[in-house]
């Protein structure tokens, strides 16, 4: 869920250092923003990517989970939209911003143990999370809590991103094998480009900031 652009210029190796855990992370992102991190996600930066994100979803009124909302700049949108959202996030800082920004239907849970019933909601989005999880048993909760023909959608990064020490960089294919394997359709891939102007397909899964993969629940 944290990324940074990687730049073009070379840099002198630095000296390796110990990388923060998640929730000592976070709580710094939480009382910082962004910003003095040096770390950013896109889904909170770019405005582009959120109605990107929105348009891919049916314009009927959904119950929609966002596994990792963080402060919620994501799900405020998708709200906006007429969606019912409720976020989970481990992090009860990053929840608490959220909440100062007006996003208050969340709770702190863990991916892997969802706090809800089966087929709870007809979309399930995990906005550059996943990598903080095991694919195959972070995928299987999200299908027990979606209602059949229920959508799934997810997205990491791409080779132009740079991702934090604890987040692992899954590939697409990984991923829609991982939601096939589960009982989903895998019924769209994209690599993007993602700038404040627009949301465009890369050429290659290298040279893309965001990959995005969705899926549909078959049973």
């Amino acid at each position: 869920m944290t990324a940074k652009k990687k730049s073009a210029a070379k840099k002198k190796p630095a000296k390796k250092a110990k990388a923060p855990s998640h929730a000592g992370f976070y709580k710094e992102v939480a009382a910082q923003g962004w910003r003095q991190t040096g770390y950013m996600t896109f889904s909170s930066s770019y405005l582009t990517l959120r109605r990107w994100l929105t348009a891919q979803l049916p314009a009927k009124k959904l119950r929609i989970l966002s596994i990792g909302c963080g402060s919620g700049e994501l799900e405020i949108h998708l709200a906006d939209q007429s969606h019912r959202v409720t976020g989970i996030d481990l992090s009860l800082a990053m929840l608490i911003r959220g909440a100062r920004k007006g996003f208050a239907r969340t709770a702190q849970a863990d991916a892997l143990a969802l706090p809800f019933g089966a087929a709870s909601f007809d979309a399930v989005i995990i906005p550059e999370t996943i990598g903080h999880l095991p694919l195959a048993e972070a995928i299987a909760e999200a299908r027990r809590v979606l209602k059949k023909r229920g959508r799934i959608l997810i997205t990491s990064y791409g080779g132009a991103v740079q991702a934090h020490a604890k987040f692992k960089k899954y590939r697409r294919f990984d991923i829609a094998d991982a939601l096939t394997d589960a009982g989903f359709l895998v019924d769209a891939q994209h690599d993007l480009t993602v700038t404040s102007k627009s949301v465009r397909d890369a050429p290659a899964e290298r040279d893309a900031d965001i990959i995005y993969v969705a899926a549909t629940r078959l049973d």
